[in-house]
């Protein structure tokens, strides 16, 4: 396994663990070294979905769209953000509502 398998496997171990925080940190170091690394960028949107911080992953998955235009995972996942930001602004009584991204697992792939 060379390098660059190494710190892949170990940014998907991250997700896997739920350390979302150690799985972006990860995913940023993939990046640094390969701008265009579509796997990275989808991970590490997907992190930032887990932690709430839909503003950074929207950010992510928009520069997905710039490196591949039509992919499908970023465009699902931007209309999925869209679904949250709602939900997530509007309130019953004094109550938020809350809405469980991982419920968006269905989608295969990387």
């Amino acid at each position: 396994m060379n390098d660059h398998d190494l710190i892949e496997q170990q940014a998907v171990d991250a997700a896997i663990n739920l350390d979302w925080a150690t799985a972006i940190t990860i995913n940023k170091q993939i990046i640094k070294r390969d701008k265009t690394n579509l796997g990275a960028h989808l991970r590490m949107g997907f992190a930032y979905i887990q932690l709430g911080e839909l503003a950074e992953a929207k950010k992510v998955y928009s520069h997905v769209l710039k490196i591949q235009t039509e992919n499908q995972i970023a465009l699902d996942h931007l209309d999925r953000i869209a679904i949250l930001e709602n939900k997530d602004s509007k309130k019953i009584g004094k109550r938020e509502i809350k809405f469980d991204p991982s419920l968006f697992l269905e989608v295969s792939g990387k």
